[in-house]
């Protein structure tokens, strides 16, 4: 299927779908979602889990546009507002709502005991979706959307850089870099999610983390269980105009096709 059939495909899906909105009792409050189920048998679950303060829709409804494009493929897909927007209650000012978000993702993993589980995190959501990864049993594959810059390995010193590294060591003085958060411990998770299930990238060649994301691919080190997923020229992050939320509507879509490809005859 071409990329213009996927994307003409999404927005006739909603007929073949059917949506339950749905509230989650958690220890930070009463969270809002959806889940969107195939008029037929499921053959997995997905969870989408959004950046920080975004509602289940998303721009210009980019995750239900999503949703119902992968459940109409045989797929129940949770969505969920975020800590303090719309339908999603917070208990603390000032608390982000972590423990509750992991709560609403845990109950839908428990609802759907039996389903193989796909995770698809974006930006803050990313977070999430390396938690599930290290869980037993991990998901069948995970997606990571624009992750943090920071939880990307560094890319080794190269020309200018190199000469520079030497001279750090030299002096022993640490090398100055944009960013303080480099040595976040989920680096470690990132590094592992691939060891545990098979796992995408998507990025813009504009946003951050991009060099060090394909820096990390071509490291080789999990072969064809790593894929990284670059649209040139833009910055994927903010969704900014028509053309990158179709960009990012068909890669997801494509991703979530092959992946349900690997699943047994029957499954």
């Amino acid at each position: 299927m071409s990329d213009t059939q996927i994307f003409e495909n999404a927005f006739v899906s909603s007929t073949k779908v059917v949506e339950h909105p749905v509230f989650i009792p958690t220890s930070q409050g009463v969270f809002g979602a959806t889940i969107t189920t195939p008029h037929g048998d499921s053959r997995a679950a997905m969870v989408i889990m959004a950046g920080l303060s975004e509602e289940r829709s998303g721009a210009n409804s980019i995750w239900r546009t999503m949703a119902q494009s992968i459940a109409s493929s045989g797929v129940t897909v949770l969505r969920y507002d975020s800590a303090g927007v719309c339908d999603s209650h917070l208990t603390a000012e000032g608390d982000e709502g972590d423990e509750g978000t992991l709560e609403v993702i845990r109950w839908f993993v428990q609802a759907t005991d039996g389903l193989p589980l796909v995770a698809l995190g974006y930006c803050k959501g990313v977070k999430f979706a390396l938690t599930l990864a290290m869980e037993d049993p991990a998901p069948i594959a995970v997606g990571l959307m624009c992750p943090p810059k920071r939880y990307l390995p560094k890319i080794a010193p190269t020309g200018a850089r190199r000469f520079r590294s030497s001279l750090s060591s030299m002096f022993k003085k640490p090398i100055v870099t944009d960013s303080k958060e480099e040595d976040d411990p989920e680096v470690e998770f990132f590094v592992r999610a691939p060891t545990r299930a098979p796992t995408w990238i998507l990025l813009g060649s504009e946003d951050k983390g991009s060099d060090e994301a394909r820096g990390f691919a071509t490291e080789n080190r999990h072969g064809e269980r790593l894929r990284v997923d670059v649209v040139e020229g833009v910055e994927v992050h903010w969704f900014t105009a028509p053309i990158i939320q179709r960009e990012v509507i068909t890669r997801v879509i494509s991703w979530a096709q092959s992946v349900l490809e690997t699943l047994p005859k029957g499954t």
